[in-house]
């Protein structure tokens, strides 16, 4: 009895060396955390990362390992402290608007060209392999592509991760492609839910990507 758990986090480089010189703990008064809110069992909030930050793009795609540690404190046990699961993931820095008609990339125009893709081997149909979908890529990338779009529905999460590796924009898509039936199922209030939990779910899913 008496546990109580919180999240901490650390930044790692490409040269796996921590960013932060303490691992950073929101339930905890740091100089560098700002803005931290809870709501809807969510909790937020902005930090400032110590010394110069390389943004990702598509021709220079750098990214970072983001760890978040579940700590368990237990004052009545020997070990007081101790890590109950942790996950990590790449994430990317980086800064999107429209500025002057012009779409901007960390400040930069960028000239999208890009390709449609579907799901398809062939010899498998649509049972693509990790290789197929890494080969398709890079194909991408050999003759000068800069984006995918994930026609007409969201991709195996891998295509995200390999668009972070490889530098490429990726126009996301949810599951809501009918403009064969656009009258009768974009215009009908009853298929609205349906819709919007897809979006929804795509969002939430893809939204930390620097790709997207």
């Amino acid at each position: 009895g008496g546990a109580t758990y919180r999240m901490v986090f650390q930044l790692y480089d490409k040269e796996n060396c921590p960013i932060f010189e303490e691992p950073i703990d929101p339930s905890e008064g740091n100089e560098l955390i700002k803005d931290v809110r809870l709501r809807s069992n969510l909790i937020s909030f902005r930090v400032e990362v110590p010394g110069s930050v390389l943004a990702w793009s598509d021709e220079s795609p750098t990214l970072y390992r983001l760890e978040a540690t579940l700590v368990r404190t237990k004052p009545s046990s020997a070990e007081a402290t101790s890590n109950v699961d942790v996950f990590d993931c790449k994430i990317g820095f980086r800064s999107v608007e429209i500025a002057n008609r012009e779409l901007l990339v960390n400040g930069q125009p960028v000239l999208i060209k890009g390709v449609n893709r579907h799901d398809h081997s062939s010899t498998r149909g649509k049972a693509v392999t990790l290789d197929e979908i890494r080969r398709d890529l890079e194909l991408m990338k050999e003759y000068n592509f800069n984006a995918v779009r994930t026609a007409h529905y969201p991709n195996d999460p891998y295509l995200y991760d390999l668009a972070d590796e490889l530098g490429l924009y990726v126009v996301d898509e949810a599951n809501i492609e009918c403009h064969g039936h656009y009258d009768m199922i974009c215009r009908e209030n009853a298929y609205a839910p349906a819709m919007l939990d897809r979006v929804q779910r795509m969002v939430v899913r893809d939204q930390n990507h620097p790709c997207v």
